[in-house]
């Protein structure tokens, strides 16, 4: 079981990854997760901007194209959970990986998504400036909507609480209301549909990403389990994007970044490769 503990200090945000076992005790009548063990790495970016968004490690664990084909063989072919029903739960952990992997979804909007945000006329995921969570076994917003509304008042003095929590959900920030176009990919076309024509929306919560990402990453021998994380996954979709000749505002379009200079760190990575530029103006694909 995986958890993400953001610690916020001056100048910098970083976020501390703790693994905890599947193992729930009960405290003062609250379930706490006993901690199996805390990774000793660290993920660290400016909190001021969003020029590494993605942060320096993620940029440093994208899974090379061997490594990313061994996990989308992991996700449909040989994830199992007791708790699920295998074919659910290999549909979710593809949904889950390709989603982030080739489409850089925020883990909060891959956990938010349904139906009502994907337009299959025209193949668009459009995701929206508020939708409000139901998510709870309540009906209210969820625990991470909860947190990020906490998040939200403690760094606001204008901002309560409650009023944070109504604007729940919502992206993480204003160019994270935008459109992706996925009809370029078949298989995506596919994925998507079935995922939502058996869920109609993502049914688990914001951790449980995590836990399926991890749980493919063990089922592929290529990988670091470590090395395997959602800010990686985004980190390889905005690279291949960027190598394939997304240029860079089109680029901070699709993956919602407020300004270019996440954009540009990706496109400066991808035009190194000579030869997929001389292929690509050469129109020569036979190597």
């Amino acid at each position: 079981m995986l958890f993400k503990i953001t610690i916020d200090t001056i100048p910098r945000k970083t976020e501390i990854e703790a693994v905890f076992d599947d193992h729930w005790c009960f405290q003062s009548d609250v379930m706490v997760p006993t901690l199996m063990s805390l990774r000793v790495k660290l993920i660290t970016y400016p909190y001021e901007s969003e020029c590494m968004s993605l942060g320096n490690s993620a940029k440093e664990d994208i899974p090379g194209p061997r490594e990313y084909r061994c996990l989308k063989r992991a996700a449909a072919e040989e994830v199992d959970n007791q708790r699920y029903d295998t074919d659910d739960f290999r549909l979710q952990c593809q949904f889950v990986l390709r989603m982030m992997g080739e489409l850089g979804m925020r883990g909060g909007e891959v956990v938010h998504l349904s139906e009502d945000w994907v337009n299959f006329e025209q193949n668009e995921i459009v995701i929206p400036s508020h939708d409000p969570c139901t998510k709870a076994d309540d009906g209210g917003p969820c625990g991470y909507c909860k947190k990020r509304a906490r998040s939200k008042e403690e760094h606001s003095e204008e901002i309560s609480y409650e009023r944070a929590l109504r604007d729940r959900w919502e992206p993480k920030n204003e160019a994270g209301n935008r459109t992706i176009w996925f009809g370029w990919n078949d298989e995506l076309v596919e994925l998507i549909d079935e995922f939502l024509y058996r869920f109609n929306e993502y049914p688990h919560s914001r951790a449980s990403v995590n836990r399926r990402i991890t749980t493919i990453a063990e089922e592929c021998d290529m990988v670091d389990p470590e090395d395997v994380y959602p800010h990686a996954l985004r980190a390889h979709a905005a690279k291949n994007l960027a190598k394939d000749g997304m240029r860079v505002f089109q680029l901070k379009e699709f993956f919602g970044w407020s300004d270019v200079g996440g954009a540009m760190d990706y496109v400066e990575m991808a035009s190194g490769d000579v030869k997929s530029e001389l292929k690509r103006v050469y129109n020569i694909d036979r190597f």
